[in-house]
């Protein structure tokens, strides 16, 4: 089931900035970049601090937290962006890859 809801990380960014705003997409992506840059500083100086605090299961622990809210907040997030971009017509080959079957474990995830 995994497989056929694969999709490769990098290519959100890019498939976002192109669906959501499609006139000024290098400037979407542009910002999409900085706003990662600082939310993954935030992230790594406060892993240094529970590092340096809590030892490196505190530290291991944090990170796997910071990675399943990433994680949910990306599955909730790029489900209506993948489904503009089917209607919009952004990625021929993506209606291939994603109909309802594959997107409903996506959607089902995206409800809890």
């Amino acid at each position: 089931a995994a497989s056929a809801i694969s999709f490769q990380f990098y290519q959100f960014p890019n498939l976002t900035a192109s669906t959501l705003f499609p006139a000024n997409s290098p400037i979407a992506l542009s910002l999409f970049d900085a706003v990662a840059y600082l939310g993954t500083a935030q992230i790594l100086s406060a892993n240094s601090h529970i590092l340096g605090n809590f030892g490196w299961s505190a530290s291991w622990t944090f990170l796997a937290a910071v990675f399943a809210a990433g994680g949910s907040l990306m599955v909730r997030s790029i489900v209506p962006v993948l489904k503009k971009s089917l209607s919009d017509g952004v990625d021929a080959n993506l209606d291939d890859r994603i109909n309802d079957e594959t997107m409903a474990p996506v959607a089902a995830a995206a409800a809890l």
